[in-house]
């Protein structure tokens, strides 16, 4: 199985731009993040933390920091993605590419379904996430107001999972345990019949 098009999707801090870059590296594929495709709050840490980056994080809970971040990926992130994707499958002298990102939805993607595309989506145990959020932004040297913000995008992050896990499951996904390196093996086809690997929701 060599799909034209491979679709990284997940939550933050699931190892999505880690997995793309290393299929990027063995099969010669282009990469793009969908990331860069439209404005949105993003980690509300880094060297000088915009005041209006975190005053829209302290004046929402988890769930409604979910719930806006995905509409903005369903309806002004996924429009660009999937014309991309489409644009890659109709010419045959392009790239293969891995589109990597939390815009890549199960029930969006799932639209694009064929042999030519692959989807993975990742996962990982809540204490998981929560560990990588906070060692990514050096959470014990954080004041107690950045410390605010940043469990904010921790509460978000991990509804946005469980969405993510609903969406997947009601998609067709199949989700099961394993690393990165368990997932490349699973692509390149050595440990699953190639006709269910895109339907497959890796929980590392």
């Amino acid at each position: 199985m060599n799909p034209k098009v491979i679709l990284v999707g997940g939550t933050s801090h699931t190892g999505k731009s880690t997995l793309a870059s290393a299929l990027a590296d063995r099969q010669s594929r282009d990469l793009l993040s969908t990331d860069r495709m439209a404005r949105h709050p993003g980690r509300p840490w880094g060297q000088q933390l915009p005041g209006h980056v975190a005053a829209y994080y302290e004046a929402r809970d988890g769930a409604t920091l979910a719930n806006e971040v995905l509409r903005h990926y369903r309806e002004n992130v996924w429009p660009i993605a999937s014309a991309i994707v489409r644009a890659r499958l109709n010419n045959p002298f392009d790239h293969p590419l891995v589109l990597e990102g939390s815009a890549v939805l199960p029930k969006q993607a799932s639209a694009l379904k064929s042999r030519d595309v692959q989807i993975v989506l990742l996962s990982a145990p809540h204490e998981t996430l929560v560990e990588r959020i906070r060692s990514s932004c050096g959470w014990e040297m954080l004041a107690d107001r950045e410390q605010a913000v940043v469990q904010a995008f921790i509460d978000r992050t991990i509804v946005f999972d469980r969405l993510m896990r609903d969406q997947a499951r009601a998609s067709g996904f199949q989700i099961e345990s394993g690393g990165i390196d368990h997932v490349l093996s699973r692509i390149a086809g050595d440990q699953i019949d190639p006709s269910q690997v895109d339907r497959t929701a890796i929980d590392e």
